[in-house]
C-alpha cells in the first residue's frame, strides 16, 4: 500500500490519498494537484544555480510565501549581497500595475546597488537574473515590456529572462531548464578557438580523474567551465 506522506492528525478522506501498489502507475501513482513547497525541500535549486554565473545578481519577484525558500537558499550561500527580492502583495494584482511593481522594484534595487559601489567599490553586477513567477502568468503580465524597459533603464547590465513557475508546469521545458538556457544566452558567438573545450550543464566542475578531462588534457586542450569561472570575462570565453 502507498500513502502519501504528510497527513495531518486532522481526519482526512483516503480517496486520492491512498492507492493500492497493484493500482499504482508509474511515475505518478497519485492525482497531481497543488501541493506543500517545503522551504527546505531539497539541497540544489535554482538559486544555487543562477549563483554559479560570476559577478551576476538574482532579483525575485513574488509573493513572501513562495520567497522564503529563495531567500533561505542564499542565506545558507552566505550569498545575500548577490540576491534581493519584490515583494509582490495582493493590491498590485488588483490594481494591475504588477508590470510597474516588477519594473520600479527592480530598478530601485538597482539604484540600491550603484549607491553601493559609490560608497564601498563593490562593482556593479554584469547580468541580472529576472525571476518572475506563477502570479505573472496568471494576470497576463505583459514581460516583454518589463524586460525591453529595464534594458533600456540599464543598457550596461545584460538582463537574464528567468521563471519560478512550477505550478504553470504543464508541458514544455521546466523552469530548471529554462534557467539553465538563460545562464548561456550572453555568449556570444565567435570564431571557435583551437585545441579548446567548453563543458557546459553541470553544476560542478568535473573532477580531474574523469575521462573527458583526462583525454582533453593529454591533447593539450584547455577546458571551460561555468562553475570554475572566477569572472564575468571568463564566462564570455567559453
Amino acid at each position: 500500500m502507498l500513502r502519501k506522506v504528510g497527513e495531518s492528525a486532522w481526519p482526512i478522506s483516503e480517496k486520492d490519498a491512498v492507492v493500492s501498489i497493484k493500482d499504482a502507475s508509474y511515475p505518478i501513482p497519485f492525482p497531481q494537484g497543488l501541493e506543500f513547497n517545503s522551504p527546505a525541500h531539497g539541497c540544489w535549486n535554482i538559486v544555487h544555480t543562477g549563483m554559479l554565473i560570476p559577478e551576476a545578481h538574482q532579483i525575485y519577484v513574488c509573493a513572501d510565501n513562495c520567497m522564503r525558500g529563495v531567500v533561505l537558499t542564499a542565506a545558507e550561500m552566505c550569498e545575500e549581497d548577490r540576491f534581493s527580492f519584490v515583494i509582490v502583495e495582493e493590491q498590485n494584482l488588483l490594481s494591475g500595475n504588477l508590470e510597474d511593481v516588477t519594473i520600479e522594484g527592480t530598478a530601485d534595487i538597482l539604484r540600491k546597488l550603484k549607491e553601493r559601489e559609490e560608497k564601498t567599490g563593490q562593482k556593479m553586477p554584469k547580468a541580472v537574473l529576472l525571476f518572475t513567477v506563477c502570479l505573472h502568468h496568471f494576470v497576463g503580465c505583459d514581460l516583454e515590456r518589463i524586460y525591453r524597459e529595464l534594458e533600456q533603464r540599464f543598457p550596461e547590465i545584460r538582463f537574464l529572462r528567468c521563471y519560478m513557475d512550477p505550478i504553470m508546469q504543464k508541458h514544455g521545458p521546466t523552469p530548471d531548464q529554462k534557467l539553465r538556457k538563460a545562464m548561456y544566452d550572453p555568449l556570444i558567438e565567435c570564431k571557435p578557438y583551437d585545441k579548446t573545450v567548453s563543458v557546459l550543464g553541470s553544476d560542478f566542475a568535473l573532477d580531474e580523474s574523469s575521462d573527458i578531462k583526462r583525454l582533453l588534457k593529454k591533447y593539450n586542450y584547455r577546458i571551460f567551465e561555468l562553475p570554475k569561472c572566477k569572472n564575468w570575462q571568463d564566462m564570455m570565453e567559453m
